[in-house]
């Protein structure tokens, strides 16, 4: 029977967990995912702002993506960010040129999710049968499509309520006649912190190729929350100390968003070698989905581990 997680086993499973993330090369991964992320970026803001903008207007969006990235690489890569936006835009096209537009961008967005699944499966020490086929690899582009829609979904939900916290703040400092920041600032890091959780949760739930328990994607999801929150301070410490320009010249904006998704990377992977370790340690059992399979690796290390075990039940006998 496995043990109950305690509060003061943490430091343990993060020992473990450094331990296997280091063994998977997560920094590999993630500049892997990093290299798709630079042609994915102009197709996965789009996609972003069209959805969003079915219900708010489409400046709004702009703005808060804007605001959004500026806070985690600063203002100068973040214009240059918000030109590629509206250079990618689909204006003035013909139908067969918005039609290969379209196509490009969808492929490119849904790409770096693709890349990010496969970097998940191989922590999750799973792969997809050979005999999956087109069918499955075109099941895996909608469902990155569908965490693109989450991820504008969950950038709604952050506009509403960061709205409701200003005016909440407004009416108490005027009420009451104080200054209440703390408040503002403790109400928009915990909303962060709550977006950031229900993201990864997801991405930890639905993209890797295992059945796995809401219950177990939960602390990863918060212990990976977490950690990002931290290194977006980081890095807005080290932009506000250092100017990138003058380290990296013109394409330092182009560096600090490698930068940055790399970092990004790096804890969405940790996140995710948690919650293995976790499940494996306290239960939490999972298994590939029905069109995946445990790696070769996998098998083979069970494989010596179970006749190391027929060995030393044969000694003792």
């Amino acid at each position: 029977m496995a043990e109950k997680f305690k509060l003061k086993d943490i430091f343990k499973l993060l020992k473990l967990t450094y331990h296997e993330w280091m063994k998977d090369d997560a920094f590999a991964k993630a500049a892997a995912v990093a290299y798709y992320a630079v042609f994915a970026l102009p197709g996965f803001l789009l996609l972003i702002l069209y959805f969003t903008g079915l219900f708010i207007e489409e400046e709004t969006i702009t703005g808060e993506i804007t605001a959004q990235i500026s806070s985690m690489i600063g203002p100068k890569a973040a214009k240059t960010i918000e030109t590629i936006l509206m250079k990618s835009k689909l204006e003035d096209q013909s139908f067969s040129g918005a039609a290969i537009s379209i196509g490009s961008l969808l492929f490119g967005a849904t790409g770096l999710f693709f890349q990010l699944q496969k970097s998940l499966n191989s922590i999750w020490e799973v792969e997809k049968k050979p005999e999956a086929g087109i069918l499955r690899m075109l099941l895996d582009r909608a469902t990155s499509l569908g965490i693109i829609i989450i991820v504008g979904i969950l950038m709604l939900i952050s506009l509403v309520l960061s709205a409701t916290i200003s005016i909440l703040s407004d009416w108490l400092s005027d009420t009451f006649g104080s200054d209440l920041m703390f408040f503002t600032v403790s109400g928009e890091f915990l909303l962060s912190l709550f977006i950031l959780t229900l993201l990864f949760a997801t991405i930890f739930k639905v993209l890797p190729d295992v059945e796995i328990r809401w219950k177990t994607v939960w602390i990863g999801a918060i212990i990976t929350a977490l950690l990002f929150s931290l290194g977006k301070w980081l890095i807005a410490l080290y932009i506000s100390n250092v100017n990138p320009d003058s380290n990296f010249g013109a394409g330092g904006a182009i560096i600090l968003f490698l930068l940055w998704v790399s970092y990004s990377c790096l804890i969405i992977f940790f996140g995710a070698e948690f919650t293995q370790v976790f499940s494996e340690n306290y239960g939490y059992k999972f298994k590939p989905s029905e069109h995946a399979q445990r790696t070769a690796e996998y098998k083979l290390r069970n494989h010596h581990k179970y006749e190391d075990i027929n060995i030393a039940q044969k000694d003792q006998k």
